[in-house]
């Protein structure tokens, strides 16, 4: 798909499977791209952002594929905190803040039918997962309750994942109902891997997980080393 000194990070499929996005980080682009999915074709720019900017990160397209999501660190804020912002894909080309709040930011995924975001935050002063109706946003409710990070839908909307530590977490969602219910988190299994960037699992619609893992330990290992072994077969 990226050729040459262009990387190609944080690819997510277009609503239509046509194309892809991503997010280089290089001296040479920096911004958001796109390309058709079977790589034909030249690599179109969405959006471009300066040098002095690290690039967007955890990049997300909606299913209804109107909206691009990312986050980005914020040079007001420090650069510990990153905001999470969406763009209009058939507007003006415009990045707007989605959330206004003096916090990390983090791993914003779309819902099914694209009418709510959900997305992690350290506001409260470890990392949780929320969700809040797109694109208006406003009102927020708070999904897990033991931290969270990393959140994912289930293709039928009526799930949020997420982690907790190293336990992947499922959440029920009734968002017919109002307000919003959820259910109570219950865990799905283990997942021993270390703390990866950027968004490192998926569902499928059958219900199965990909996930990259990164052991946490190593397992102690001794050797013996022997030297002058012919002469000890010689005994």
């Amino acid at each position: 798909m990226t050729l040459g000194n262009s990387d190609g990070a944080s690819p997510t499929w277009s609503a239509d499977g046509r194309q892809i996005y991503f997010a280089p980080n290089s001296n040479e682009l920096r911004g958001i791209y796109v390309k058709a999915a079977d790589g034909s074709g030249e690599q179109r720019e969405v959006l471009k952002l300066e040098r002095s900017l690290v690039g967007a990160l955890v990049l997300t397209a909606s299913p209804d594929g109107k909206y691009l999501a990312y986050v980005m660190l914020s040079p007001e804020a420090g650069s510990n905190i990153y905001t999470l912002y969406t763009l209009e894909l058939n507007g003006e080309g415009k990045p707007q803040p989605f959330l206004h709040f003096p916090a990390r930011e983090f791993a914003p995924a779309f819902s099914p039918d694209s009418k709510w975001l959900a997305y992690e935050s350290n506001r409260s002063g470890r990392n949780e997962v929320y969700i809040a109706p797109f694109p208006g946003g406003g009102a927020e409710y708070q999904v897990s309750t033991s931290g969270g990070e990393r959140p994912a839908w289930r293709r039928d909307g009526k799930q949020i994942y997420y982690r907790e530590g190293l336990r992947m977490m499922a959440v029920e969602v009734n968002a017919k109902a109002r307000p919003i219910e959820f259910g109570s988190p219950k865990e799905l299994f283990e997942l021993a891997a270390a703390n990866l960037n950027g968004r490192y699992y998926d569902a499928g619609p059958d219900g199965r997980f990909l996930a990259n893992s990164s052991p946490n330990t190593t397992r102690a290992q001794s050797f013996s080393l022997v030297v002058n072994w012919p002469a000890r077969l010689k005994k």
